[in-house]
Parts: C-alpha cells; structure tokens; sequence
C-alpha cells in the first residue's frame, strides 16, 4: 500500500513499497558506480557521453532530437555529447539536420565498449530466467512510453512560446540489453519529477530526496542524513543551508553538546506532502496497463536487479 515502507535495501529505505520510479533510480546510481570502475580507461569518460556512442553503435545513426528521445535527456545534452565525441573523431555527420553515424575509430570502440557492457548485462541478471528477462523488457518498455508522455505533458506547461511544441517521430529503437531501457527510464522519470518538482515547490530534485528521507526520520542528526542518502557531506550542508533559508527545515539542539538534529517545519511538511502525491499521481499514470500480478512480478525482477547491482559497485 501507499504507506508501506520497504528495507530490503539501505538505499530503499523509507521509500513507499508501490512506487517503481525509486527502485529504478536507485540502480541507476548503482550501475554508475561500477560503470566508473568496468569502463575505466576507455573513452569517452563521461558517462552520459559514453551512452550517445552506445545508441549510434546499437542503431548505426541518430538525429540529435531522436537520440534525446531514446536516451531520455534533453536535446542541449545530446548536443554537447556529440560535440564531444565529433572532437575526439569518434561521429560525424553531413549537413546540421543530417542523423550523426560512427567513424571507424568510433565503431572500434563501440565494440569494445560492448563487449563490456554484455559482461555488465549478464552479472546485472543472474537469477533470472529467460521469460522472466522477456517479461522484465516488456514491462520496461511499456513504462518508458508511458514515462515519456508524462515528461511531454510536464515540459508543456513550462515551455515558452517560441519552442516547438512538436517534433518529428523519432525512430523506434529495438532493445537489445537490459541496461539502456534502464538508464533512459531512470533519466525520462528524473526529468519530469525535476520539472514537476520545481513547478509545485521551488524545490530542486536532490533537495526534494533530502526531505523525504527527514520526513520518515524526524530529529535526525547530519551523520545519520549522510548514512541514509549517501552523498558527499558538503553537498548535503549546502542543500540543507538552503532549505532552511527557505524555511522547510530547521536544526534544534538540546544544550548537551550532542549533535544537533534536522527536522521539517510546518512549512517542510506541506511541501513533502505536496510532492508525495504528485509522486503517487505520477506513479499511478506510469503504470497504468499493468495489472498488479504484474506490477508485483516487476518489483520482484527489479529489487532482485538492485541486489545483482549492488555487488557490482564497489562502492555500494
């Protein structure tokens, strides 16, 4: 049920059990981390970048605005991307409207790079069998179009009068791993829940992960927020010296000289209340078609994915 709180895993912890959109971002995380170790010394070294190459080597060309649409990223990122890669000789391209292809350099590495990625993709679904893997694609298919209408509606309502609103059809790309549908659904449900999020509350995407996990531990002090969320200690004080500046958090102390402890204000509490139902209402759109057999299943297939994931970061 909505309130029903999962543990299996220390990065789940605190998440409402029926939402998919966290366990998906969660190994995303976990599959950046090992991807930094298994890809080390090969360019390109920027992973987003790095993905581009993969598209190109997948599907032997791609537009700019086509490769955004696949990748789940916006159309600027794809830009620098491929700038990058037409630097390091690795695409080229004819005319600007033209779709971008490989250089042979960039086809040599592309098998490289995927000789590893289908190293990655077998230890990423041990324990699996194969109808469960033909089902798992199925399911993530489905969400990623669902995904995907969900970012056009919310990029929608913000877009200003002189963008397009429409662009042509990309092309439909046949998956052949695991490991991209789960990296452009990750990115595709990160957009809008960061468009979404800005929208309703100012808030940016990591300051909202930041007061979700204080709204299920009230009075917890900094070192128990770093364990839970994982990240860098300075980045955490700086979002926090935000959202107090913004009045969603305040610190408390006692006068023992114990560390102090982080809670949300009233203020903090109705915008945590505010995006956890737009959570929940974006949830229940991406999902729809599924039926809970299958939704069941799924969050099965992924949470086993997140335990394969997280013995191949080191970091983990």
């Amino acid at each position: 049920m909505a309130g029903e709180q999962n543990g299996d895993h220390p990065l789940l912890a605190g998440i409402q059990n029926d939402l998919l959109s966290p366990r998906i971002l969660v190994l995303r995380r976990l599959l950046d981390q090992s991807a930094r170790t298994d890809f080390a010394g090969l360019e390109p070294d920027n992973a987003f970048t790095r993905r581009i190459l993969f598209a190109l080597y997948r599907n032997g060309e791609g537009r700019v605005f086509e490769l955004a649409y696949t990748l789940g990223s916006d159309m600027a990122q794809v830009s620098r991307g491929l700038a990058a890669l037409r630097k390091d000789g690795l695409v080229n391209t004819g005319r600007q409207r033209d779709p971008y292809t490989l250089t042979a350099e960039g086809e040599k590495l592309g098998r490289q790079l995927f000789a590893i990625a289908e190293q990655r993709e077998a230890r990423l679904l041990r324990g699996l069998e194969t109808g469960e893997i033909i089902e798992l694609v199925a399911m993530l298919i489905h969400l990623q179009a669902r995904a995907s209408s969900l970012l056009a509606e919310e990029l929608a309502l913000t877009r200003s009068e002189d963008e397009p609103a429409d662009l042509p059809a990309a092309q439909t790309e046949f998956a052949t791993r695991v490991h991209p549908l789960l990296y452009n659904l990750a990115n595709t449900v990160l957009r809008t829940a960061t468009a979404a999020f800005k929208r309703l509350a100012g808030v940016s995407q990591f300051e909202w992960r930041v007061l979700v996990n204080m709204a299920d531990r009230p009075a917890i002090p900094f070192a128990g927020l770093v364990e839970h969320i994982g990240v860098d200690k300075g980045q955490l004080s700086r979002t926090l010296n935000a959202l107090e500046q913004s009045g969603l958090i305040l610190r408390t102390e006692d006068g023992s000289g114990a560390p102090r402890l982080l809670d949300l204000t009233a203020e903090g509490q109705r915008v945590y209340r505010l995006m956890a139902t737009d959570s929940e209402q974006r949830n229940a759109r991406m999902i729809e078609g599924l039926r809970p057999i299958h939704l069941e299943r799924l969050r099965a297939q992924l949470d086993r994915l997140i335990a394969n994931a997280s013995t191949m970061a080191p970091e983990a």
